[in-house]
């Protein structure tokens, strides 16, 4: 993705990358919502047939959720007059392929098997690319072209991850399901829509709500030059961070399972990130307005101006983002929720007043600052809950 954006800035204005980043932020929270995040659950189950009922569970509630969606926006549309761009209406199917991804990713994590869901990301970023390339020939650049790549990236990916994943993964067992069984399941796991789904919708919402709030604020080609310096800096770090935030989390709960200490694992990944991350941020952000100007063209040299900024609260998301889940797994689900929430509040306050005197670099600076102090906070209070639960682990060992 980041190879093609060269390409793709010179065939579609600041404005296109704009509307792709409001609607790419629509749908990562709506994606989110959906699931009521049992599809973070499916990890943790010994037997198979329970993780295939979270699965099927999760695809239920995402399908009927999806479906409302897409009632409500034609009842907005056309009977309330709300205005709204053609392409919001690729929403809800967005959000039931989205959550099918989230649910094989889920199990290819289970099987600690991460081949299957990289592959499927490359297929995903091939897709997403090749249309909006043959769009922008044939089309003469029809507004919606990129969202339209993107989700037709999406449908790639998740057709080639699924072919393994209905494989040899769930079986005939999805085919043979009761709504009782359902029912059961979703209670015996409903921590995960009371305290998970809370503190992940706003970890999303803290993520994507930017491109929605400068878009009251701003141009919507402001937009664009921040969502270009977004896909330059959160699109990889996103997903490099998701990538080792999935391997942390499924060997971080299968030590936990067998009751082996995870404080030095804790600070040895913490250590890695660190010395992997501080290199990388710490040049690009020296050369970012000339390397953007550079390679995007003299228009695009505003957008490195604002990856400067962004730089500093990317960096302190990509180094905390795999120890969100050590609440979940500790236990401590509130505390959790309770460092998300300052997460996300904080950093969207910050960005509300720096919009308001007027400058688009200011509001992105003061977020940036406050989400690194945050995101220390957060690995800090994370390391602490995973000292506590060793000590627990070990002292019921020595109780037995």
């Amino acid at each position: 993705m980041i190879g093609a954006t060269p390409i793709l800035t010179r065939l579609y204005g600041p404005e296109e990358f704009g509307a792709l980043a409001v609607f790419a932020a629509a749908y990562a929270i709506f994606v989110g919502l959906i699931t009521l995040k049992y599809d973070y659950s499916i990890i943790l189950p010994r037997n198979h047939d329970k993780a295939v009922d979270l699965t099927v569970l999760t695809l239920s509630i995402s399908l009927v959720l999806s479906l409302i969606f897409l009632a409500l926006l034609g009842v907005s549309h056309l009977s309330l007059g709300v205005p709204m761009q053609w392409y919001f209406f690729l929403l809800p199917l967005s959000t039931i392929l989205g959550s099918a991804y989230t649910c094989a990713q889920q199990w290819c994590a289970r099987a600690s098997d991460y081949r299957p869901f990289a592959r499927s990301q490359v297929m995903n970023s091939l897709v997403n690319v090749g249309t909006s390339v043959l769009l922008a020939i044939a089309t003469a650049k029809l507004s919606g072209s990129l969202v339209m790549g993107f989700v037709a990236g999406l449908t790639a990916g998740l057709l080639y991850i699924s072919i393994k994943f209905l494989r040899s993964s769930v079986g005939n067992r999805f085919l043979n399901f009761r709504l009782s069984r359902l029912a059961n399941t979703a209670m015996e796991f409903k921590r995960f829509p009371l305290y998970v789904l809370p503190s992940s919708l706003l970890a999303t919402l803290g993520m994507n709500a930017p491109p929605f709030l400068f878009q009251t604020m701003f141009s919507l080609q402001e937009v664009g030059y921040y969502a270009i310096a977004n896909r330059f800096l959160m699109v990889p770090s996103s997903l490099v961070g998701g990538a080792v935030a999935e391997a942390f989390r499924a060997e971080f709960v299968d030590r936990h399972k067998l009751g082996i200490k995870n404080a030095v694992f804790f600070r040895n990944t913490l250590r890695k990130l660190v010395l992997v991350a501080l290199p990388i941020f710490g040049s690009f952000s020296l050369i970012a307005p000339s390397l953007f100007a550079l390679l995007l063209g003299e228009t695009y040299r505003d957008s490195g101006v604002l990856s400067r900024y962004l730089c500093i609260g990317v960096l302190a998301q990509f180094i905390s983002q795999p120890f969100h889940y050590v609440f979940v797994a500790t236990g401590h689900v509130r505390l959790g929720l309770f460092i998300q929430s300052a997460l996300t509040v904080l950093p969207v306050l910050a960005i509300i007043l720096g919009g308001l005197s007027g400058s688009m670099e200011r509001a992105v600076l003061f977020a940036a600052l406050l989400t690194f102090v945050l995101s220390v906070l957060l690995v800090g209070l994370a390391y602490r809950c995973c000292k506590h639960s060793d000590s627990v682990a070990t002292g019921e060992v020595e109780h037995a």
